[in-house]
């Protein structure tokens, strides 16, 4: 709040840098927007907004400011100009912004107080993508498209049309690496389907890939050879590798008996923009798994952790899924390299990825399996010398000089070598660790949220039986930092199972949560979105919940996907919305932006 009270006094610029530096000229519209060539140096930056409810026309809007971003400015923020707001078209120029990487203009509109001064809240805000800026000779016009705040809106491109997407029940989708999303693959129901978490719900599949432009708000087929997946096929796990290409890892495809498991795996190489199989002697998944999940394991090698899951074998229900207790570890050259057991057998979880200096963590929360929700989530632990704990095995490792001893025979040779000088072993099992209270959850939603000195792993909703009748309106926050449960946490005001769930990732705005969708206790779908933040001020409670105005264009969904983007709003996509009687594809996109 500091921050925002030093923005709006009236002076010319903040914290600028000596010598070089650049210029950003904004180009304003209510509803429209004009072409503009890019700067002699810097950023042109075109401001638009929605052209239903946009913060423009709101008659409290007073004054508009711009102002620069970066990761290495000022935490008060970087240079700033704040004018008085004239509807209709205006033309104004940020004080000079440092060169540097990741610049962003971030625009607000500002109400006044009784004074005729500009005061928080916010009414509308928006951002540019981040750029790097290096020199004079690095030159981009960009947009930033500004909502209003705690609310959502439609994404409409430059030319007026608002982004629409076809059935996409299940689609994969995943942010790439210049801050775009992907998105594959999705089905669509059978008539009158009610039961959106039963594969045999499919009807037909897809596999085409889309590409979501953040800047432009313009979705794009893939139409060039080889931008399809091999087959059509639905609930892929997802994850973007640390050069930007994303991985497809099992799903639902339709096979000669109707939509079954598979254990394919496809990439697409973000350089060619193709859509790739692995090479390697064993390209796809041992086990052919859906309901499962994939996690990147480091931030600069392609290795993929995907764990749990349901096999063919769990429909019908005959016998015990072997994909349910097992991981498997992928990477694009080699296709699966390594596989191992979990504790116990989990599908329908949440995981989240808590990364380490030579390794790190990988936590699989809740789910079920044939004795019903889990009340407890697993923790795998890997490093980059290739060690993952695994069940029924205490892996030992040993590190005697430059040398290292791995694999599971490696517990007589570490034991022999531990008297020896400069030897240190490290024993790895997989810990367990439970809910408190002790209450199972399935199809939970949860995100792993890192600001400043806070890790937090956020769980939230739910269902509490396997039947998918009973929606939790549970949130619980683990602390990182100290091992522990958060207390006092507030529940959602409304319960509901398997909702979608992303974090804000930009500005003062970074680590909100925002849950929405999922299905409440009348198998309807949930039109109402729910904000959690973490606040270290608060004397009460450490977590503070808030609703956003209105509901997600096209209403509360089910199996769609919420991504946090770079220009701070959240972008919900695909699913279905449901009366309790029945369920159909969502085709509307939305933007939340956070207050």
């Amino acid at each position: 709040m500091n921050r925002h009270r030093r923005t709006l006094r009236s002076r010319a610029s903040l914290a600028q840098a000596a010598g070089v530096a650049l210029v950003a000229l904004g180009v304003l519209a209510a509803g429209c927007s004009q072409e503009i060539d890019p700067p002699a140096q810097g950023l042109a930056v075109m401001v638009r907004g929605p052209l239903v409810d946009s913060p423009f026309q709101d008659p409290n809007a007073a004054y508009l400011a711009l102002i620069g971003e970066g990761p290495d400015l000022p935490a008060t923020g970087g240079p700033f100009t704040i004018v008085p707001y004239t509807k209709g078209q205006m033309q104004l120029q940020i004080p000079e912004l440092p060169y540097g990487p990741q610049r962003q203009i971030l625009v607000e509109l500002y109400p006044a107080d009784a004074n005729g001064k500009a005061t928080y809240p916010a009414i509308g805000r928006g951002r540019t993508p981040p750029r790097d800026i290096e020199s004079r000779t690095d030159t981009f016009a960009v947009r930033a498209y500004v909502t209003r705040t705690n609310n959502w809106s439609t994404p409409v491109a430059d030319n007026g049309q608002e982004t629409l997407i076809d059935a996409r029940i299940g689609v994969g989708a995943a942010m790439l690496a210049d801050g775009n999303v992907l998105l594959a693959g999705g089905g669509a129901f059978k008539a009158g389907a009610t039961k959106p978490f039963d594969i045999q719900s499919y009807g037909s599949l897809t596999d085409t890939v889309f590409r979501y432009d953040v800047d432009r708000r313009v979705l794009e087929v893939l139409s060039a050879a080889g931008t399809k997946l091999a087959v059509p096929r639905t609930q892929m796990a997802t994850a973007t590798g640390p050069d930007g290409q994303v991985v497809f890892a099992g799903g639902v495809v339709i096979g000669d008996l109707g939509p079954q498991a598979t254990g394919l795996v496809e990439y697409l190489n973000a350089k060619e923009i193709e859509v790739r199989q692995s090479k390697g002697a064993v390209p796809h998944l041992k086990f052919a798994r859906t309901s499962h999940t994939i996690t990147r394991l480091f931030d600069t090698q392609q290795y993929y952790l995907i764990a749990g899951g349901v096999g063919p074998d769990l429909y019908p229900q005959t016998t015990v899924s072997i994909a349910s207790n097992t991981w498997e570890i992928w990477d694009p050259v080699s296709g699966r390299i390594a596989e191992g057991s979990l504790a116990k057998s989990r599908w329908n979880h949440a995981t989240v990825r808590l990364p380490s200096k030579d390794g790190g963590y990988i936590v699989l929360i809740g789910g079920e399996n044939y004795d019903g929700p889990i009340a407890d989530f697993e923790v795998i632990r890997y490093d980059n010398k290739g060690n993952i704990a695994f069940q029924g095995n205490t892996k030992v490792t040993c590190y005697c000089g430059n040398e290292s001893i791995t694999g599971e025979d490696s517990n007589a040779k570490c034991a022999a070598l531990a008297t020896q000088p400069n030897c240190s072993t490290y024993q790895w099992v997989p810990l367990l660790r439970s809910f408190e209270p002790a209450i199972g959850r399935t199809l939970p939603g949860a995100v792993f949220v890192s600001s400043g000195n806070s890790h937090h792993i956020w769980i939230a909703g739910g269902f509490a039986d396997a039947a998918k009748k009973q929606p939790l309106s549970r949130v619980d926050v683990f602390d990182m930092n100290s091992g522990t449960w958060l207390p006092a946490v507030p529940a959602l005001e409304a319960a509901r199972g398997a909702p979608i769930i992303a974090a804000t990732l930009a500005g003062k705005e970074k680590g909100r949560v925002v849950v929405t969708g999922g299905i409440d206790g009348s198998g309807a779908t949930v039109g109402l979105a729910e904000v959690l933040q973490y606040q270290v001020s608060v004397t009460v409670s450490a977590v503070q919940r808030e609703n956003a105005s209105g509901t997600a264009p096209g209403g509360g969904r089910v199996l769609g996907h919420a991504i946090g983007l770079r220009t701070g709003h959240v972008l919900l996509v695909g699913g279905a919305t449901g009366d309790g009687k029945g369920f159909a594809a969502a085709s509307p996109m939305g933007l939340y932006n956070p207050r």
